[in-house]
């Protein structure tokens, strides 16, 4: 079999029919972006509306992420039966977000082991790395940008920590708000017809 060499424009337009793909996958798989945004914001609001009420347990507000996960593993198992094969860009992201969910499984187990962590302004963090790389993996600026918006937020959380902890929550929110919500129904949005 003979190899034939592609040209530049040739290859520029293999690439940006790669992203499109991977962009339009990423806007059906929105629905966990959607699912978990909207589960963290009401979890971060219900914290900090409910913590006069709650005082120390408002961690039990929290435990509406094992709910998260049921119903991603069941939309997960639904969505691989229907996917026929991912795209590089596809494997990256996966790659992403499978290393922050071990950080993040990291950070609740230091929880349970006493560490002095901040989780608030950690969470956050974590949250904005991986949008950001996934809005420049599959090149959507929503993404990127709520990503960003992570990063100053971050530092505002750590600040809360000293002062008025409770605005912690309010911040987590809104940075749910930007970095999930908003890019996921936007993303959704730009390939529903």
């Amino acid at each position: 079999m003979e190899e034939r060499s592609i040209n530049p424009a040739e290859s520029l337009s293999i690439i940006q029919d790669m992203i499109a793909r991977a962009q339009k996958n990423y806007s059906i798989d929105s629905f966990y972006y959607i699912m978990w945004g909207w589960l963290t914001f009401a979890a971060a609001s219900l914290s900090f509306f409910l913590l006069p009420v709650l005082k120390e347990r408002t961690g039990l507000v929290w435990l509406l992420m094992p709910l998260g996960g049921v119903i991603s593993c069941l939309y997960g198992r639904k969505q691989s039966k229907r996917q026929k094969a991912k795209t590089h860009l596809e494997n990256h992201v996966g790659q992403v977000w499978l290393t922050l969910g071990i950080a993040i499984v990291t950070v609740i187990a230091s929880i349970f082991m006493g560490v002095n962590l901040e989780i608030m302004p950690t969470f956050i963090l974590l949250y904005g790395i991986g949008i950001f790389c996934t809005g420049r993996i599959i090149r959507f600026m929503p993404m990127m940008i709520g990503g960003a918006l992570c990063f100053p937020l971050f530092l505002l959380c750590g600040y809360f920590t000293f002062n008025h902890g409770e605005y912690q929550f309010l911040i987590v929110a809104l940075a749910i708000l930007v970095s999930y919500i908003i890019p996921g129904h936007l993303l959704r949005a730009k390939f529903r017809s």
